[in-house]
């Protein structure tokens, strides 16, 4: 499995990022009275949204790790958990492909949708 480049940031910035805990529950209606809601799965993807602020150095090094090693998308890669700081496993949310913004001259900012693989 690829890793996160070292070249890089290893934490995202904290203003802005999301972390969605995940839904395993399923909700069935009834014909009467309230639905029955009980557990689907015990484990499922943990939705991420998080910035990094890259130089067009580091940034060039984080569109070749997207397009090579993981595949535009399509592989699994260790990451770094941003809230307890453990290495996890993470992929790119296959919807929400990354969005680069340039701040200033050199520096950058990119929004990243990812999952957390449980």
């Amino acid at each position: 499995m690829p890793s996160w480049p070292a070249e890089l940031p290893r934490t995202p910035l904290m203003e802005g990022m999301t972390y969605t805990e995940p839904s395993n529950l399923r909700h069935t209606p009834t014909e009467q009275g309230p639905g029955k809601v009980r557990r689907n799965t015990t484990s499922n993807y943990i939705p991420v949204t998080c910035t990094y602020e890259f130089t067009t150095a580091q940034l060039n090094v984080f569109r070749t790790f997207l397009a090579v090693d993981l595949v535009s998308g399509a592989v699994e890669f260790d990451w770094w958990h941003p809230i307890d700081k453990v290495p996890c496993a993470a992929r790119i949310d296959p919807e929400r492909m990354p969005v680069y913004t340039r701040v200033s001259g050199d520096d950058w900012r990119a929004q990243l949708s990812l999952w957390i693989v449980p």
